[in-house]
């Protein structure tokens, strides 16, 4: 990588990077080892690598331990975020991918917090960062915990001007409350003046930087190691990162905020604790997080499968699901009223890195809590693989019967018309003549009766129809070009686009007309995956999805929908490249190669018999 130049992320942020500034910023070692692993420790404002030495004498964690000294910085309103870039450039030059381990100590710790942004941005894994008693300034603190922390301090100092001489104590009362008045005015002025590299140490453009510093909430998760006395400051760092993190882990330490990196007593207990949370960071699994509106067991399945992948796993499903009976999932029960609240709070809450939806309406669930996938219908789909070179019959959408009889016209019998959001055969038919296609396409615009609405809701638990019932939602039918043929599918394992497994199937029998596949055998069909390749480059989605398709009597595959979620075939462990669940673990860290599997192709398999 050039680090004379830009630094790109996924979400297409650069970020201007001087070479010659770069190798200006040294990474000190401060403690050799051996293997690829690295720790990296953020000093204080004095900027200097050496002030954390001490602590990495006394850490047990394995490989080598760096420490960075900072760059004096004139911009203050950007200079933490400038000397996180800086970081990351010079960090990247010894461990050029994750995971990276980063502890930093009070203005370090906010550097070590940008620079972890930094590199989730840039796509890379990384273990939570270790905030040591981190503190920015009080300009930017939650109104209670300043208001706290002023009556804190103004007792703690009374206290001691109690017990002075009369004449000590009138002089260090008018001190004291001098400063509190600062600290009022400071609480409201503006941004403190920019500070130049010629007016000032790296210290002071440090504490200046501080002071401009506005914090904002980090995506992930954090450890916070904390000092007990809380004289210095009239708060606890915990109180001003809890709003800013929702998956926290906070810990306190004998001694100030200057013992921690100073005091024998106290590093000695700062070594064990940041030597247990690089440990538990380091055995932490990912997280799956599986996102279903129905009971069905294909759903405990792909739970086991992620499990014995070496995934942690929770999912937001009904009450009484299967996935109950496992010990391994956290389960969360899916509401009748706003789930999509639910979801957000549980995706901030637990921060996972897999979001797995499972069903259609919870995809809908998914991109509405702002979860990703893709907000594409069907017939855009369709669009997209045609443009794309993918051989798919042409669909589009008809939202009355004029429109459906021009598309007719244009292409004659048989006509399947389906729906957008539905599944399982479910919104599907398929007509040969008008009056059929007239019926059909009023039953499908009608949807689901009401009666038909309560007893899913009742009996299975499902009030996906409720809530469409309620918002007035109607259905969206499209029009789509027969090919007769035999179904075929296609699971996916997919990062930002980029196909990493994929199993192809030929169904042999289903649930129900048009319904999904109970049967199949496993098929090697070049023209599948080089389809499915192609439409996943421009869809850009990460995580399980399946394709369906229709194998004509010459054996040519035509896409005919996409379903940007988990269908039941992506469990399927069939070995290297047959294996979506394993391969998607393989993307982080501990990651396991898939295992040994005879050639499966032309093998058959029960659907049924897995669940």
């Amino acid at each position: 990588m050039n680090y004379t130049g830009t630094l790109e992320f996924e979400d297409g942020l650069t970020l201007a990077i001087d070479g010659a500034r770069v190798a200006e910023s040294p990474l000190e070692l401060l403690r050799d080892g051996a293997g690829d692993q690295f720790v990296f420790l953020f000093p204080g404002t004095g900027g200097e690598a050496c002030e954390l030495a001490p602590l990495a004498e006394r850490l047990t964690a394995p490989g080598r331990i760096f420490g960075l000294s900072y760059l004096p910085e004139s911009e203050s309103a950007e200079a933490v975020n400038r000397q996180a870039t800086y970081a990351v450039a010079a960090l990247r030059r010894i461990q050029p991918h994750g995971p990276y381990r980063l502890v930093g100590y009070s203005f370090g710790a906010l550097v070590a917090v940008e620079a972890a942004r930094q590199l989730r941005r840039a796509g890379e894994w990384l273990e939570p960062p270790i905030l040591i008693d981190a503190f920015y300034d009080q300009k930017f603190w939650p109104a209670k915990a300043w208001w706290i922390g002023q009556a804190r301090r103004t007792g703690t100092h009374l206290v001691q001007i109690r017990r002075q001489p009369p004449a000590m104590a009138l002089r260090e009362f008018a001190f004291r409350a001098g400063r509190l008045a600062q600290r009022f005015w400071s609480r409201w002025q503006e941004l403190p003046p920019v500070y130049t590299t010629s007016e000032t140490t790296i210290a002071a453009a440090n504490i200046a930087a501080l002071r401009a510093y506005a914090p904002s909430h980090y995506p992930g998760a954090l450890a916070l190691v904390e000092a007990a006395e809380t004289t210095m400051f009239g708060c606890r760092p915990s109180d001003l990162w809890r709003p800013l993190s929702r998956k926290i882990v906070v810990e306190d330490i004998t001694g100030d905020h200057h013992d921690l990196v100073r005091n024998p007593t106290s590093l000695k207990l700062l070594g064990r604790a940041v030597d247990r949370h690089l440990a538990q960071s380091e055995g932490q699994q990912p997280l799956a997080l599986i996102v279903t509106t129905f009971r069905w067991p294909a759903t405990a399945g792909l739970a086991e499968s992620l499990t014995r992948a070496g995934f942690r796993v929770a999912a937001l499903c009904p009450r009484r699901h299967p996935m109950r009976r496992q010990s391994n999932s956290v389960l969360y029960r899916l509401p009748w009223l706003h789930p999509e609240r639910t979801l957000k709070s549980l995706i901030e809450c637990s921060d996972p890195d897999l979001i797995l939806p499972c069903d259609e309406p919870a995809l809908d669930l998914v991109r509405g809590s702002g979860g990703g996938g893709s907000d594409i219908s069907r017939s855009e789909m369709i669009d997209i693989a045609l443009a794309t070179g993918v051989d798919a019959p042409p669909m589009r959408r008809v939202d009355n019967l004029a429109e459906l009889d021009k598309w007719i016209e244009e292409h004659g019998f048989p006509v399947v018309l389906k729906t957008d959001g539905s599944w399982g055969g479910r919104g599907v038919a398929i007509v040969n003549n008008r009056p059929a296609a007239v019926r059909e396409w009023r039953r499908l615009a009608r949807g689901p009766s009401p009666l038909g609405i309560i007893k899913r809701a009742i009996v299975n638990g499902n009030p996906n129809g409720l809530r469409n019932l309620w918002h007035r939602r109607r259905p969206c039918i499209n029009a789509q070009v027969y090919v007769a043929g035999r179904d075929a599918n296609v699971a996916l394992a997919v990062k930002d686009g980029s196909v990493l497994a994929a199993v192809a199937v030929e169904v042999l029998e289903t649930k129900c007309k048009n319904g999904p596949a109970t049967i199949v055998r496993v098929i090697e069909h070049p023209g599948i995956v080089t389809a499915a390749t192609k439409i996943m480059e421009k869809l850009r989605l990460t995580g399980l999805v399946g394709i369906d398709f229709i194998l004509d009597a010459e054996g040519v595959a035509h896409l005919i929908e996409v379903n940007a979620r988990v269908t039941p075939t992506c469990r399927l462990a069939l070995g290297t490249g047959r294996d979506p669940v394993t391969a998607l673990r393989s993307l982080f860290p501990g990651g396991a190669t898939p295992a040994a599997v005879p050639n499966s192709t032309g093998s058959i398999i029960d659907l049924a018999a897995l669940d």
